[in-house]
């Protein structure tokens, strides 16, 4: 299994570049490599391989991804949606880490006017439960956030669905299942209707693990259709441990 740090979707091109190194890297025996990502940042846009068939859910982001559809995400982001998940919380630098260190480096009303310009579009902070164990406060630290930036809070339950449906090998259409050589393309995903245009969504992390890469037995699809039972291929997934460091990253 192959986990990338989380603080890559800082640098988009970078994540890129590191995913392109795994799938380079990958065993000859491997034919299918699944990829634990949504097109955060555009960072899958560009990967191929030359020898073996990439699987990627077809979302727009992590965010997403946890939510199990493009649909539900459009459906919550309908009031201005800012996410919140224990595993983004956890990460060392955070939207709130950031308003902390501006009230001590600027008092609290240049901080009001600096957190105005970055989530002043937001309505609403929503808690996405994950269903992760441990966590200890931060639906605590949630609800300091949602008073200091005057954001309504709601919580609603994710789900591992799409995580389990591209490990087990059910890559329905809910999935880009690629030949060798077929480049990942933007347009593969806004086929599938992004809720970019239409939402304004932020774009937010995996939860904590989400995927990995490792080498595991799975049902080996026909090109371009859903896979089948009883037939087997060495398959690797890679994914990242944690989610964005950075609140610039978990918006739309």
């Amino acid at each position: 299994m192959v986990f990338l740090e989380a603080g890559l979707h800082i640098f988009p091109e970078r994540l890129h570049q590191s995913l392109q190194t795994e799938i380079d890297g990958v065993d000859d025996a491997v034919s299918h490599i699944l990829l634990g990502f949504g097109f955060c940042g555009n960072a899958l846009v560009g990967l191929r391989s030359t020898d073996k068939t990439l699987v990627v859910p077809k979302v727009d982001d992590c965010i997403t991804l946890l939510l199990g559809s493009i649909a539900r995400r459009i459906e919550i982001n309908s009031e201005g949606s800012y996410y919140l998940t224990r595993g983004w919380l956890d990460n060392r630098i955070t939207i709130w880490d950031e308003y902390k260190h501006c009230l001590e480096r600027y008092g609290e009303q240049q901080t009001r006017i600096i957190m105005r310009g970055m989530i002043g579009h937001y309505r609403r902070l929503v808690l996405l439960d994950t269903g992760v164990p441990g966590g200890g406060n931060w639906r605590e630290t949630a609800g300091r956030m949602a008073s200091a930036f005057a954001l309504q809070t709601i919580e609603v339950e994710g789900t591992s669905l799409l995580i389990e449906k591209l490990l087990r090998g059910a890559w329905d259409e809910d999935f880009l299942v690629l030949p060798p050589g077929t480049e990942i393309e933007r347009s593969m995903l806004l086929d599938a209707s992004s809720t970019d245009a239409r939402s304004g969504g932020q774009h937010g992390g995996p939860e904590p693990p989400t995927a990995g890469a490792a080498t595991v037995r799975a049902p080996r699809p026909t090109r371009g259709t859903p896979g089948g039972e009883g037939r087997g291929g060495s398959v690797s997934a890679i994914g990242t441990c944690g989610e964005r460091s950075r609140h610039e990253k978990n918006q739309g």
